[in-house]
């Protein structure tokens, strides 16, 4: 797999993703970013990939958003972290803005984390924290707040997280480890893998409404919140998240770079596979939270930098 890597130099604090816009029939590649990265209040500005502001969705005045994404049609889903419940780590109640429409609360707990939007706008997936165990499940809800729906259980002992529509949005993609503070269960782990057995940490893959539960990646985080994000490429064949590849052949050193894995399951014991690995940077340039471009060719990332442009 050959993609061209295209690096952006932007705040730390700020989150970057893709959206993508029509004009005259064609699709015009645009960036949803969160402006003032570091305040209430802000708004969500659409830019082109040279800058150019093209559009704005504001957000309430006291309103702190986190885990935001964005669909085609313009409307931004977040997690309100004024309203998050820090002591858990929750993100905070669920939230949809979009040009011209009222600010709109999909899910008022405190513990929800990750949302997450369908391309076309239609449906929203988001994780929920269960504090007594450091478990979390994920729920889908449409956009106008009706339905709302489990569709992945941690059972209590599971940590789920980064649930990520397919470019279709008929699947989702999702992370699976084991809760940090899990209490009894009778859970078999995340799964299952195509021999049927389960895992204790894997990348899973479902269809949108919960059913067809299978592990893609096997061993795709240690620990939890160790995953930054899931992006999909527009073909919805492959998957790329950040992950940290050995150096100097030393298994307990290693530098964060973009992987990059197939999402029919072929890629299942590939997890950091040097084949797999789309970036081979030094560890000042590491990389975080990447995108694929809206026509595939080229991915987006973070890195974190001050104002004189140095790395860290």
């Amino acid at each position: 797999m050959k993609i061209a890597i295209r690096a952006s130099l932007v705040f730390l604090v700020a989150m970057l993703t893709l959206g993508a816009s029509a004009a005259g029939g064609a699709t015009n590649q645009a960036l949803v970013v969160l402006a003032p990265p570091c305040c209430a209040g802000g708004a969500f500005t659409v830019q082109t990939l040279d800058g150019t502001a093209v559009g704005s969705v504001p957000v309430p005045a006291t309103a702190d958003p986190l885990n935001f994404a964005p669909a085609a049609n313009g409307s931004v889903v977040y997690n309100d972290s004024s309203e998050a419940d820090i002591a858990t780590g929750g993100g905070g109640p669920v939230w949809l803005v979009g040009p011209g429409q009222p600010a709109l609360e999909l899910d008022s707990s405190p513990e929800d984390f990750d949302a997450s939007i369908s391309p076309d706008g239609s449906t929203v997936a988001f994780a929920r924290l269960e504090p007594a165990t450091g478990a979390s499940d994920i729920y889908v809800v449409e956009s106008d707040g009706s339905g709302l729906t489990l569709v992945a259980s941690g059972d209590r002992t599971n940590y789920l997280s980064l649930p990520t529509f397919s470019p279709a949005g008929g699947s989702i993609a999702y992370d699976c480890t084991v809760a940090q503070s899990a209490g009894s269960s009778t859970s078999l782990g995340c799964g299952p893998v195509v021999d049927g057995s389960y895992r204790t940490t894997g990348v899973m893959l479902m269809n949108a409404n919960g059913s067809d539960k299978r592990m893609i990646l096997a061993g795709a985080a240690g620990e939890v919140g160790s995953m930054d994000n899931l992006s999909w490429s527009p073909d919805g064949q492959w998957l790329t998240w950040t992950g940290c590849a050995p150096t100097g052949g030393n298994p307990q050193s290693c530098v964060s770079q973009l992987f990059a894995y197939r999402t029919d399951g072929s890629d299942l014991l590939h997890e950091r596979n040097p084949a797999n690995q789309v970036t081979h940077f030094g560890t000042e340039q590491s990389p975080w939270h990447a995108e694929f471009s809206s026509d595939g060719a080229e991915m987006l990332f973070m890195r974190g930098v001050d104002d004189s442009g140095r790395e860290g």
